[in-house]
């Protein structure tokens, strides 16, 4: 394939673990194709993923996505037409898509975009495989699919400043992330106790992961940790021996870092398929518990035993 003078990777969603996955992408794109113009077209908050970022050389940046956002909220339409125009005056020889799900609007988009090209998933494989079976189409011979994630300063040291005040060492604290992206998906009282108390018990500092200081009520024995944006989150995640999560973003982060990790799942239907394979974590000391419906019908003691048997 010869060497296109401009790309323009246009992300579709703004999820998490998507950004972490497109990063390596990126990274092996511009190995790929030293010279080319790559720009990133995605919806706020994930453009801090991808900006100062030495592998993409311009980021577009769409109109949040409030929760379930049927994309047809006025400042959002108007950020997607608007991208629509730019992609067909800016020249670019291609635009890539990330149309994991099939929804209407992404098989719209696909169609409307000029010289679209996008992976074909394999959903029985990990996620990361149809990003390397794509730029193997396009011309490369090695892939490296490791991920890896640059933490800025300022989100560092808010990290490190939580660590002094509740005296904590790097590498001696487990985090427990117990809200996902919807109800279905959180864990109940009684699993962040148990959580916190078999940690405890043997002998591991503990820090809560509370984003918007919901668990004061609960009284627990533990730091919370209060992040305002996701780059602190990291930064902590960097910092521990351990994470206990209910949420696939997070798993995205902590394999960055090589951390071990206890997942608790919904069932499928209340987050995105496939979580175990095509979302799964990547290393092979993670392991997960999945409830018949929602993570609180997960018993508290096959949670406490699982813990015991695999982690402590």
């Amino acid at each position: 394939m010869k060497a296109p003078q401009k790309i323009l990777f246009f992300r579709l969603d703004a999820r998490v673990g998507d950004c972490i996955v497109h990063l390596f992408f990126l990274r092996e794109l511009k190995k790929l194709f030293p010279n080319t113009h790559i720009t990133v077209a995605t919806f706020a908050p994930s453009e801090v993923f991808f900006q100062n970022n030495p592998f993409v050389d311009e980021v577009k940046v769409l109109p949040k996505l409030a929760a379930n956002d049927s994309y047809l909220r006025p400042a959002v339409l108007w950020g997607l037409l608007k991208m629509l125009v730019h992609s067909r005056t800016a020249g670019y020889d291609y635009i890539i898509v990330n149309p994991v799900r099939a929804t209407w609007r992404n098989k719209l988009y696909c169609h409307l975009l000029p010289r679209t090209l996008w992976p074909q998933f394999d959903y029985t494989k990990h996620i990361t495989h149809s990003y390397a079976q794509f730029l193997r189409q396009l011309g490369a011979k090695e892939v490296d699919t490791s991920y890896a994630l640059d933490l800025p300063v300022d989100a560092k040291n808010y990290a490190q400043q939580f660590l002094h005040e509740n005296n904590l060492q790097p590498g001696q604290f487990w985090i427990v992330n117990p809200v996902g992206s919807s109800p279905a998906r959180n864990c109940s009282a009684q699993q962040i106790q148990t959580l916190i108390k078999t940690i405890s018990q043997a002998g591991h500092k503990v820090v809560l992961l509370d984003y918007q200081n919901q668990f004061a009520s609960l009284h627990l024995p533990c730091p919370r940790y209060t992040a305002h944006a996701i780059f602190q989150t990291a930064a902590l995640i960097e910092q521990a021996s351990a994470v206990v999560t209910v949420d696939t973003g997070i798993v995205h982060l902590v394999d960055c870092f090589h951390k071990k990790m206890f997942v608790l799942y919904a069932a499928d239907h209340y987050s995105l398929n496939h979580n175990r394979v095509f979302w799964a974590s990547r290393q092979d000391t993670t392991r997960f518990l999945q409830g018949t419906n929602t993570v609180q019908d997960i018993p508290v003691t096959q949670i406490e035993q699982m813990l015991k048997r695999e982690f402590l």
